[in-house]
């Protein structure tokens, strides 16, 4: 979330961190580290996060993946979607929207 957006708080924090990592029996699937600084390297560009106000990032690990990827993209036709495929039975998204509601 770009800030407490219903109080018109958008981008005016100092600093955001995250970490996400999935492992299974051990074994790191998934990692995800981002930093974001407003201030310093404004998130609103092009190529970052344009207009959105919000990002998810989904996982499925299952051999239905492939059905996940499509009803989201049913589902959410007014997002931005990215589905990446490292395995047939992986799926990893990301989706960036301006509103949620």
């Amino acid at each position: 979330m770009a800030g407490r957006v219903g109080r018109g708080e958008i981008w005016q924090f100092d600093e955001f961190s995250s970490e996400t990592s999935l492992r299974v029996n051990g074994r790191l699937l998934y990692l995800d580290r981002f930093r974001l600084m407003p201030k310093e390297d404004p998130p609103n560009t092009e190529w970052m996060m344009g207009n959105a106000r919000y990002l998810a990032t989904g996982l499925c690990l299952d051999e239905r993946a492939f059905d996940f990827a499509e009803r989201i993209h049913l589902l959410l036709p007014d997002t931005a979607v990215g589905i990446d495929t490292p395995r047939l039975e992986n799926r990893m998204s990301r989706f960036l929207c301006e509103d949620c509601y």
